[in-house]
């Protein structure tokens, strides 16, 4: 069962799809387990996608969290992500929650999918106590030339006792199974790839299925049909898909053929 949540708060930032399991009820009247959140922020031209499951023995991930907003685009105006609020979603539910782990994709380079990376675990670090952090990365490390992108990695480094960092040619299986959450939730990166022409191939496709394989959601930054094409043998049906590419048509990354794999019920354009 999904559910869109009503909440004025959160319509203001963001969109947040409640996802329940339709397995058995709970035995021995204990209380059912809360919902798993699901939530596609309203970033402008971007993404930033956070996934907190009810259980709170599990972890969090934060798939990206960039835009274009802000004032340095004069062709198109926008105003500014109000990132404290994204902050403030994630620290509020740590407080209630067991497992103090937070995994952090970052799908590719792109600046429209980092550039608010590095504010965002900053302040989740200072506010949440005993934080374990992980950021993976998508693509080669020598992509990251933007400034945000090196200020990110320059952060990361400082930070390196209590922050891992894992790119492509330092990730090993089975290590990219181990999303830091409990075996309830299905949680898997499907590419690695080591470095390509284009970025956007090398972004990282994340699938997240409920313990009852009921609900899924696959998130793929801008990934194209290149990508898709190495995740021939891997499980892409998924309820909610977050589009490719913000929906842009870009190299085939939102064909026919991909689609009917991915059989999605939502689909949900980051832009």
């Amino acid at each position: 069962m999904i559910k869109f949540s009503n909440s004025n708060i959160i319509k203001t930032i963001a969109l947040c799809l409640l996802l329940q399991s339709n397995g058995m009820p709970p035995k021995n009247n204990a209380p059912a387990q809360k919902a798993d959140e699901f939530y596609v922020f309203n970033v402008g031209q971007g993404n930033c996608n956070l996934f907190i499951p009810g259980d709170p023995k599990s972890g969090i991930i934060l798939y990206d969290a960039g835009s274009t907003a802000g004032p340095f685009n004069k062709k198109i105006q926008r105003t500014d992500v109000n990132t404290q609020a994204i902050i403030d979603i994630i620290t509020i539910d740590f407080e209630n929650r067991d497992k103090k782990h937070l995994e952090v994709v970052v799908s590719h380079a792109d600046l429209d999918h980092l550039k608010y990376i590095q504010s965002i675990i900053q302040e989740v670090t200072e506010t949440v106590e005993d934080l374990n952090v992980v950021i993976n990365f998508g693509g080669n490390k020598n992509t990251y030339t933007a400034v945000n992108a090196k200020a990110l990695i320059k952060f990361i480094e400082k930070k390196k006792k209590k922050i891992k960092a894992f790119y492509p040619s330092n990730r090993k299986i089975p290590d990219y199974y181990d999303m830091g959450l409990d075996t309830a939730h299905d949680t898997h990166i499907l590419n690695w790839s080591k470095g390509s022409p284009n970025p956007n191939i090398d972004s990282l496709v994340l699938r997240i299925s409920s313990e009852n394989h009921d609900h899924s959601v696959l998130l793929t930054g801008d990934a194209e049909n290149a990508t898709f094409s190495g995740l021939e043998k891997e499980e892409l049906k998924s309820t909610i898909l977050v589009a490719p590419h913000h929906g842009a048509q870009t190299k085939n990354s939102y064909s026919d053929d991909i689609i009917k794999k991915i059989k999605p019920k939502y689909v949900v354009l980051s832009a």
